[in-house]
């Protein structure tokens, strides 16, 4: 009788892990552009100031994310002060 989660004999580790489902096969632009779809749902930091424009009262920043080990990187745009978009979002490494 074998446990649910025990290592099949014989088995490379990298194997058992990859079975484990701790590697995926999830293409990172692709997991980049869920996030950016999803932003509201990450818990973002503002970091250095990019860009400004008075007119709109817009102002535009780095912004990171960490998610399951990941770090995203992104434009947020804020505007009056509150935090309304991010986009260009990338993994970083």
């Amino acid at each position: 009788m074998s446990l649910p989660n025990s290592m099949t004999i014989g088995e490379g580790y990298d194997k058992y892990l990859e079975r484990q489902g701790a590697f995926s096969d999830i293409d990172p632009a692709e997991l980049a552009r869920e996030v950016e779809k999803n932003w509201e749902q990450y818990q973002w930091e503002r970091g250095d100031l990019i860009d400004r424009d008075p007119e709109e009262r817009e102002e535009y920043y780095i912004m990171t994310a960490e998610s399951d080990g990941i770090t995203y990187e992104g434009t947020g745009i804020y505007s009056c002060g509150e935090l309304e978009l991010i986009e260009n979002v990338e993994i970083k490494k």
